[in-house]
Order: C-alpha cells, then sequence, then structure tokens
C-alpha cells in the first residue's frame, strides 16, 4: 500500500472498492472456465485469463482483509487460471517422509521460511516436467518442441505428438492429430492412455 492511503476498516469496504474497480465477480459475460477454454482454442476471449500467486501469509492476509475464502478472493481479484478445475488423470501429490512433497505435475519441492514468508522451491529434479514456448507466428515456436523432440528421441522413450498439421516427421514419434471440435482433456485423456514419456503438443 502506497504511503499517505489508509486501508479500509471493515472487509465489506474492501470487497465495495474491489468491485468498483475490477467488477462484480457475478456480473462477468463469461465464466473463469469459458475464459481459459477460449484462450485454449486460439479464440479471443473478452480479456486475457489472470492468475494468482502469493505466499500463505499473503493468503492469510488477504482472507482477514476481505473476510472471504480463498474462492471468493479470486473472485474479487479477477482470478481466472486457478478457478478451472476439471477430470484429473495424472499423478497424485503426496507427502513424503522427509517434510517435503510431490505435486501433480511430479515436481519434488520443500517449504522454505524467511524474513519475507513462506515459499516453496525444488527439492530436487521432478519427474516430470511441462515447458512451454510462446511467441506470434513464424517465431519458432514448432521449431524450438521439435529440436527438443529430436535431442529426447531415443528407443527408450515413447514420445506423442499432437498437432492439427504435421509440420515436421520424426522417425520413432507417433503423430496424431486431436479430434476437430475435441476439448484439450479430452485429446490428453487419450494420448496419457498409450503411457507416454514425453507429450509434445501445439495445440
Amino acid at each position: 500500500m502506497k504511503p499517505g492511503r489508509t486501508r479500509p476498516s471493515h472487509p465489506a469496504k474492501l470487497r465495495a472498492r474491489l468491485q468498483a474497480r475490477y467488477g462484480r465477480p457475478e456480473d462477468v459475460p463469461i465464466s473463469p472456465w469459458e475464459r481459459v477454454e477460449t484462450a485454449l482454442a486460439h479464440r479471443p476471449p473478452d480479456r486475457v485469463p489472470f492468475d494468482f500467486w502469493a505466499v500463505p501469509e499473503v493468503w492469510a492476509n488477504l482472507r482477514a482483509a476481505l473476510g472471504v475464502g480463498d474462492e471468493q478472493v479470486l473472485r474479487l481479484l479477477g482470478g481466472d487460471c486457478r478457478m478451472v478445475t476439471t477430470r484429473y488423470v495424472g499423478d497424485r501429490g503426496r507427502e513424503l517422509p522427509d517434510g517435503t512433497s510431490t505435486d501433480g505435475w511430479g515436481t519434488h519441492r520443500r517449504s522454505v521460511t524467511n524474513e519475507f514468508g513462506t515459499y516453496e522451491e525444488y527439492a530436487s529434479h521432478p519427474r516430470t516436467m511441462v515447458p512451454w514456448t510462446t511467441g506470434p507466428s513464424g517465431s519458432g515456436r514448432t521449431t524450438t518442441l521439435y529440436s527438443a523432440a529430436a535431442h529426447l528421441n531415443t528407443d527408450d522413450l515413447k514420445i506423442i505428438a499432437l498437432e492439427d498439421t504435421d509440420q515436421f516427421t520424426l522417425p520413432g514419434v507417433l503423430q496424431a492429430r486431436p479430434w476437430r471440435g475435441a476439448a484439450l482433456e479430452a485429446t490428453m485423456s487419450a494420448a496419457l492412455r498409450n503411457r507416454p514419456d514425453v507429450i509434445l503438443s501445439t495445440a
């Protein structure tokens, strides 16, 4: 908070201030799920999907200041990505005896506390990785992904490539086209049934 500004003394006043600035969550034209799905389908949503991350101390302060739970905090702040849930098909996160944990993406994490708060960091190299390449058309996204796939392409790894149009051909890589009109969840679920080591998607 900037110097000289006063903090609202009542959670309702702060919620009203956020709603005045960002709009009422119930009045938005589309839901967070629809906004993310629209962006993933390469169609323009009403605005760019937004995510919010914070250390536990900040979450506690927001819950106390706004007088609401986590979901309402995200809605008041205009969060989208955290509001999206779907049928999960991967590994489940679990707590380990040494106090560390693994999450649904396979990353091995541990909690660290310092003078700024509590956060999570990698405790070891993850079992799985989800790298992203982004950029405008012609920037080399597909070339970068296929270069990485070519580097990983060995006899002991099963690689599945999902793309609307085959732009490159890699021997030993199963290249498949998603069903027309199929949601990303259905396409990824079908690919996971083949138990691949690597999934390459240009969707």
